[in-house]
């Protein structure tokens, strides 16, 4: 554990001495530690650098004849050149000006969809169905999507559920709520009354 160390000379006189002692009993440690030593000197050998040795030689991109030298200008902390800064402010304010243009149309809220908690009431219920307490699910989806009726509120203490049909709908809705094996009640309970 201590070989990384010693090739690089960091070892104290107490970890260098307790290395030697194990390097004495150990084959496998003293490999280690020859190629860890043959890694250590490849890679200082190694140029330091892609960059040719004299900066000098690197072609300078130069402005044209007369055009006067833009100064860079900071942005983020680094040095911007002044036109990518005027370019970068510039589409900034097109894509501004382009948002403000785009006519905005209000939010449109979905029809029936309200939370929990608000105070927004939905649509009243106009009838009420008492299943039979042994039926599935399946078979209450089944039932109300046969008479297009939408679950308003239960079930009830009593087990029934409050649904909306629509208003001219709702004489024959509530004939087939009563052909249903599953259903026990199913009657209207707005004013409107009904069969």
């Amino acid at each position: 554990m201590l070989m990384p160390w010693r090739v690089n000379g960091t070892l104290d006189e107490a970890e260098d001495t307790l290395l030697e002692g194990h390097l004495a009993e150990c084959a496998e440690c003293r490999a280690d530690l020859e190629t860890e030593v043959a890694l250590q000197a490849s890679i200082a050998s190694m140029p330091s650098g892609f960059a040719p040795a004299e900066p000098a030689e690197l072609p300078r991109l130069r402005p044209r004849k007369g055009a006067p030298e833009a100064a860079p200008r900071r942005f983020l902390g680094r040095q911007v050149p002044l036109g990518w800064a005027l370019a970068g402010a510039a589409a900034a304010a097109a894509a501004l000006a382009l948002f403000l243009a785009l006519p905005q149309s209000p939010p449109v809220a979905e029809p029936g969809y309200r939370l929990l908690g608000s105070n927004e009431q939905g649509a009243a219920g106009n009838v009420i169905v008492l299943f039979a307490p042994e039926t599935p699910e399946r078979e209450l989806r089944a039932a109300l999507g046969q008479v297009g009726g939408r679950l308003v509120d239960g079930p009830t203490a009593s087990g029934a559920y409050v649904i909306r049909v629509a208003a001219a709908d709702r004489p024959a809705a509530l004939e087939r709520l009563r052909s249903i094996d599953h259903v026990k009640l199913a009657e209207p309970i707005d004013a409107a009354g009904g069969p």
